[in-house]
């Protein structure tokens, strides 16, 4: 499949910590490399871990919706400057074969979101979701 971003990150969300896959160019021509990374979810470390993702150079960023947790993840990256964050339903993410992992769902969703086979879910602007709460 042809890649449509080169540097992307997918994130497991879970109550208690995160596992996060950047997929990025490999060292071969037409290679991909997969690094992954666990962090806990105290919102001081959330904003730490969308930090290095910038200077990792990533510009995209998926998750799955995971209730609540999502949140506090979805806000520690909007403060940064990425091209996309997005959280996608988990019903359009197709299944995992095999054992599944936290690793391995991080890396499916950064595998599928590079190739532009997920999109995000609307997630209201600041000013909006004051209004609605």
């Amino acid at each position: 499949m042809r890649v449509l971003h080169e540097h992307v990150a997918g994130i497991d969300v879970h109550k208690d910590m995160i596992k996060v896959a950047i997929r990025s160019p490999g060292e071969k021509p037409w290679t991909r490399q997969t690094e992954i990374f666990e962090y806990r979810t105290f919102y001081g470390v959330l904003q730490a871990m969308a930090r290095d993702l910038r200077r990792r150079v990533v510009t995209h960023v998926v998750m799955e919706a995971s209730g609540i947790y999502t949140d506090p993840v979805y806000y520690a990256l909007c403060e940064q400057d990425f091209t996309e964050v997005a959280v996608v339903n988990p019903a359009h993410v197709k299944a995992l074969r095999g054992h599944k992992t936290d690793a391995a769902d991080c890396r499916r969703l950064a595998e599928l979101f590079e190739c532009g086979l997920l999109r995000g879910s609307y997630i209201p602007p600041a000013e909006l979701r004051e209004v609605r709460a």
